[in-house]
């Protein structure tokens, strides 16, 4: 995890990157639906 985050093409913030392939808030608040549900 260290090495990802010191990781110069994982900052959102710098231009030459893409765009992050997600919206993190569409993901919290857009709901989820359970897809696979694994009981023990």
């Amino acid at each position: 995890m260290k090495k990802m985050l010191e990781d110069p093409r994982m900052d959102p913030a710098n231009p030459d990157n893409p765009p992050m392939p997600f919206d993190g808030k569409r993901m919290i608040f857009g709901g989820f639906e359970t897809v696979v549900e694994v009981k023990a």
